[in-house]
């Protein structure tokens, strides 16, 4: 090189630009391309006198090179008062051609950033885990749902049924998956809120490892009854129960799951001690009290229905906030005298947390639309289910208030 001084000039790009090879010294701040991302990357780049190394700058393989070819993009010309200035220098026959900080701006703001990039979500087919068998409320809800989304959303939904565990093995699955929309989640609150506490170590943490996306359904816990147990109301039943304390009985679908816990926090906010008796699931429990074998069984009213209905069973009360449109003439606990009770089971949709925002939008718009399908509501209200299609935040907020409940019956499951 000569030691003739360095010259710079200003010029603005063509529609098409390329610049030369730009040489690497201590004395200039370069962009460069990320060796993972293949972004460019605007810090200040410089070489430690001390390192030899070629500092990944490299064109092609074989031996470091002493410059690299940086490539501006299209850009408009000064004339349609887009264009952008460039400062050129050079050394002698060395020539750089620095873009201005403007320039550089214009370039990145034309690069598919991944935060754009989820503008085209999906961009393959959507896994959709349920973490229970087939054939239960989950599983039938996420199947009427498959293909609302994916006409709403141009790609194939599908269903993958990961049981085990009380549904914490499939729930697992989804929390570790990535972050990107393509694997979802629809669970209940027994993997979610009450499984945590049943086993310390399950693997994922519920408030941290899901971005909720709606909360779909409830589903009432109802309190029902043998027609021989004399006790035409909840407070008939509670002031039997106190005269006769260990010796009645409630069945549940088992240890641990949404109606155990329901007979327990009755037994604790109304003052009565009513034994336990699990069952293996629901379709056991409920012949066992039409059957008279125990008196009285806490359960999801879909099962129940058509036997209160038909006069085989006696409702006395329903764990909700609220009353069902079910069963409207059934009251809550909360009405019946145990204030502050509530035991519901729902059914929502999640993903993996560090969802892009925009992603968890676009599925809440296309499961809003699906809910108000026809033949999807009159499916999941025939079956007993109350619609809800909450927005994000009201479902997190379902999902921290549950867990705090859940907490106090930890001892249960000891």
């Amino acid at each position: 090189m000569s030691g003739e001084p360095a010259t710079c000039r200003s010029v603005f790009p063509s529609p098409a630009l390329s610049a030369g090879p730009l040489p690497r010294t201590d004395s200039h701040s370069l962009p460069r391309v990320h060796p993972k991302s293949g972004l460019p990357d605007f810090g200040i780049y410089s070489r430690p006198k001390s390192d030899k190394s070629d500092f990944g700058w490299r064109v092609g393989r074989g031996k470091p090179h002493a410059h690299a070819s940086v490539t501006s993009p299209s850009l408009p010309s000064p004339a349609s008062g887009g264009g952008a200035e460039r400062h050129v220098c050079g050394r002698g026959s060395a020539r750089a051609v620095l873009p201005s900080r403007r320039a550089l701006l214009a370039a990145l703001a034309l690069l598919p950033l991944p935060a754009r990039a989820q503008s085209t979500y999906p961009t393959h087919p959507v896994r959709i885990v349920v973490p229970f068998p087939p054939g239960g409320g989950a599983d039938i809800i996420a199947r009427l749902l498959a293909p609302h989304l994916g006409r709403a959303l141009g790609a194939s939904f599908y269903v993958e049924n990961r049981s085990g565990a009380a549904g914490r093995i499939g729930t697992g699955v989804a929390a570790k998956a990535e972050a990107d929309g393509h694997t979802l989640l629809v669970t209940t609150e027994s993997s979610l809120v009450i499984g945590p506490h049943a086993s310390p170590n399950i693997g994922y943490d519920p408030l941290k490892d899901f971005a909720p996306i709606a909360l779909l359904t409830r589903i009432p816990i109802l309190l029902v009854v043998h027609p021989s147990v004399p006790a035409s109301t909840l407070a008939d039943y509670i002031a039997l129960a106190r005269k006769r304390p260990g010796e009645m009985f409630f069945g549940s679908s088992g240890v641990g799951g949404p109606n155990h816990l329901a007979g327990e926090m009755f037994n604790r906010m109304a003052g009565v001690a009513i034994t336990h008796v699990p069952f293996s699931g629901t379709g056991a429990a409920i012949p066992a009290v039409l059957s008279n074998q125990v008196g009285a069984v806490w359960a999801f009213a879909p099962g129940l229905i058509p036997h209160v209905r038909s006069g085989a069973l006696r409702a006395l009360a329903t764990g909700g906030h609220e009353r069902t449109p079910i069963l409207p003439d059934v009251p809550t606990v909360a009405e019946a005298g145990v204030a502050n009770f509530e035991a519901v089971s729902w059914i929502g949709m999640l993903a993996p947390a560090g969802t892009p925002r925009e992603v968890v939008d676009k599925l809440w718009d296309a499961i809003a639309a699906a809910m108000k399908d026809g033949a999807v509501r009159k499916t999941l209200l025939d079956g007993g289910y109350e619609i809800v299609v909450s927005t994000p935040q009201e479902f997190r907020a379902v999902i921290e208030s549950d867990y705090a409940r859940y907490a106090k019956l930890a001892d249960v499951f000891k």
